[in-house]
């Protein structure tokens, strides 16, 4: 199961490497050899899902060691080489196996022995041993397709083409209420982040910045950013008519007067732009799912 994978594979970054970034490219690798692993069963051939194997583990083999700090042709190495090492019946063989042959292949090609046991066992463990061994769990229809729904309206409607290429369909039922209701929860979501980023893109009171209202604080306008941004002085001014009669002669002449349109624009708050791009990100998604 990817999930599993995905998990399993940070534990491993995060106990070898003790940190965050180690964690977070241990779950990455892992789950790209299991979706290596998933796309070479895709060939019905057993010479066309041969190469896409052995290519499909070079490939992540590669991006795994140039991350390392190792070469990418010891990556490949390692990872492809390894990847052609047959069945020896248990777990414990097989791992130190592919062990074994990442780290000559590695040193031949000039990297790491060790790095390159490393790549080749995470392609056994997180590809071979991971396919066998995990099953995608039984959830409730319902889950299913809500999540389905969520995740469809956030990645604007190719939801289902991850899914085929993973190959963890699960039988989503896009008519059914727990689908649209999941589209609606990624509508909220993309409101959210939308809103979020707005709050960020606001700004905050600090050295150099300056708040400008968008319904001037003269005409009783409020200090919030739902009336204004954090701005540094100068795009103040050139927003603000009456904020631009305290800047200097010289400035004023290298800085000519913006629109109307242009100045609203700019001293609109951005908690309202985050928030309608969010809208209509989710709007869109929901427009391309259960396609």
């Amino acid at each position: 199961m990817l999930l599993a994978s995905t998990i399993s594979g940070a534990v491993s970054g995060l106990v070898g490497g003790g940190s965050l970034s180690s964690a977070a490219k241990g779950a990455i690798f892992a789950s790209f050899f299991y979706a290596a692993g998933t796309f070479s069963e895709s060939f019905s051939g057993v010479i066309s899902s041969g190469v896409a194997r052995v290519a499909s583990h070079a490939l992540v083999g590669c991006a795994q060691s140039v991350s390392a700090g190792g070469s990418c042709g010891s990556g490949a190495a390692s990872a492809g080489i390894s990847a052609l090492v047959p069945d020896l019946g248990s777990f414990e063989h097989n791992l130190a196996a592919r062990a074994a042959t990442g780290a000559v292949a590695s040193a031949v090609t000039g990297g790491k022995a060790g790095q390159g046991a490393v790549i080749a066992a995470f392609g056994y463990l997180y590809n071979d041993f991971s396919h066998r061994m995990f099953s995608p769990p039984s959830l409730p229809q319902e889950i299913v397709d809500f999540s389905a729904g969520l995740g469809d309206t956030v990645l604007l409607g190719q939801g289902g083409k991850i899914r085929d290429f993973l190959g963890i369909d699960g039988g989503i039922d896009a008519g059914s209420d727990a689908y649209g209701v999941g589209e609606w929860g990624g509508f909220a979501l993309s409101f959210a982040t939308g809103f979020a980023g707005g709050v960020k893109a606001a700004g905050a009171k600090g050295l150099g910045m300056e708040f400008s209202h968008f319904i001037p604080k003269r005409l009783g306008g409020p200090r919030t950013i739902f009336n204004g941004n954090f701005v540094p002085k100068e795009v103040h001014a050139l927003s603000d008519p009456y904020r631009r009669r305290f800047m200097s002669g010289k400035w004023k002449t290298m800085n000519p007067p913006l629109s109307r349109p242009q100045q609203l624009w700019i001293r609109t708050p951005n908690v309202y732009k985050g928030s309608a791009l969010g809208i209509s990100y989710g709007a869109g998604g929901m427009s391309f799912s259960g396609e």
